[in-house]
């Protein structure tokens, strides 16, 4: 989820993208994943950006809650 503020007001966003291996059984979407150091780039480079919507995210691990 990302979230922008300004002035007062707050916005929320998630990013979807196709689901991967471990998500399509569950969802037709998944949410786009970003590391610490893809953010910076996720906001400066459209080329970064595209590419990061249409390759495939990373599995996800199941653990217990």
């Amino acid at each position: 989820m990302a979230r922008r503020y300004t002035q007062g007001e707050e916005r929320f966003v998630v990013l979807t993208t196709a689901p991967n291996n471990t998500i399509i059984n569950v969802h037709d979407r998944m949410p786009v994943l970003l590391t610490d150091v893809e953010v910076m780039p996720w906001l400066h480079d459209t080329g970064m950006a595209s590419a990061k919507l249409t390759t495939l995210q990373p599995a996800l691990e199941r653990i217990a809650v």
